[in-house]
């Protein structure tokens, strides 16, 4: 978490059309291939920069009221989907994107039991494989996270998991 809004940037001899979307999907920001020029290896540097100074500006503040109506608060939680950050008691929570993701998911239904099977395909996908203990450990990082907090999540023994209903 503390080192994921660090721009990337691939500097490679490979310059093939298939190589430059790999790394883009990957999550490279930008992609070179050599022999490049100084001047607009520097210029590219200072653009990456300054995206993601603008991205990590704009979701650390409280959204406006217009945004407001896509937020979900459940008590003391509050979640932006669109900004992909979630606060307790107005202070931003520094959580991984599956936490984020198990957070929204629980908090969306609240009332509702997730089975982990079911947690594991909404969150990853079909095609992810993931042992159900592993969202065990998720949800033990995501209620430290949580702080004073962590209760509203609610273990439904031999079962999943469900966000209390306030």
């Amino acid at each position: 978490p503390e080192t994921s809004n660090i721009p990337l940037m691939m500097l490679t001899c490979k310059d093939d059309e298939g190589d430059v979307v790999t790394a883009l999907e990957l999550g490279f920001d930008d992609y070179m291939s050599k022999p490049f020029r100084l001047k607009e290896f520097v210029t590219r540097v200072k653009r990456m920069i300054k995206r993601k100074k603008e991205i990590i500006q704009a979701t650390e503040t409280l959204p406006d009221e217009m945004e407001q109506a896509s937020l979900i608060i459940r008590g003391d939680i509050k979640i932006d989907p669109n900004a992909y950050v979630a606060y307790v008691s107005d202070e931003k929570m520094n959580l991984t994107v599956t936490e984020f993701k198990l957070l929204e998911m629980l908090a969306n239904k609240p009332g509702r039991v997730f089975s982990r099977g079911e947690i594991i395909e909404r969150i990853n996908g079909m095609d992810y494989y993931a042992t159900e203990r592993s969202v065990d450990v998720q949800l033990v990082n995501l209620r430290k996270k949580m702080g004073h907090c962590k209760d509203y999540i609610v273990t439904i023994r031999s079962i999943g998991y469900s966000f209390k209903k306030m």
